[in-house]
């Protein structure tokens, strides 16, 4: 199995999204009006780029149509966890793939990727579950500049003492801080 890499946006009092699932306060920074120029050269974008699969749920997906547009928003396959049977879509040039399950869901996305990482992102639940099951490897947390009082929290109560975490890197850049840790096992 290729490196599993959570990537995900925080409010500085830890929420993945609002009380109304909405994202996009959390990600204008580099999708949105606060983006610039810059952004294309942004270290996030070209790990971003050069993932082999993406991990993420069902909401996200649903949610997500609106602000990504028919913009080529993902390079490489998505798998969408759902207990929902869907045929495969192809949008803006990306593969969503509907699977059972997020350690189902990681799975296929392991064999698509082959050597490249995995990429688990936009999703506070599957990524809890990811979390909780031990199969991930990185964090690539992005903390922005606002407080949302409620919402999806990426870090809940019951994984608080089943988390150790070794920071491998930060950065700050246009008002976020970024933070890579390694999952110690």
């Amino acid at each position: 199995m290729p490196a599993v890499v959570l990537i995900a946006s925080i409010s500085l009092d830890g929420f993945a999204a609002d009380r109304h699932r909405s994202v996009e306060r959390l990600h204008r920074w580099f999708i949105g009006p606060d983006a610039d120029e810059s952004s294309a050269s942004d270290p996030f974008l070209t790990r971003f780029r050069a993932t082999g699969a993406i991990v993420f749920g069902r909401n996200t997906f649903d949610d997500g149509q609106e602000p990504w547009g028919e913009d080529d928003v993902f390079w490489a396959p998505v798998f969408i966890v759902t207990h929902e049977r869907r045929d495969p879509v192809v949008r803006n040039g990306a593969l969503f793939t509907f699977v059972d399950g997020a350690r189902a869901a990681l799975e296929a996305a392991g064999i698509v990727a082959g050597e490249k990482e995995v990429h688990v992102m936009g999703s506070a639940d599957v990524a809890r579950q990811l979390l909780g099951d031990g199969l991930i490897d990185e964090i690539d947390l992005h903390v922005i500049p606002v407080i949302l009082g409620a919402g999806a929290r990426l870090f809940p109560d019951d994984l608080v003492d089943a988390i150790e975490l070794e920071l491998t890197d930060s950065a700050e850049s246009r008002g976020v801080q970024r933070l890579r840790y390694r999952v110690m096992r």
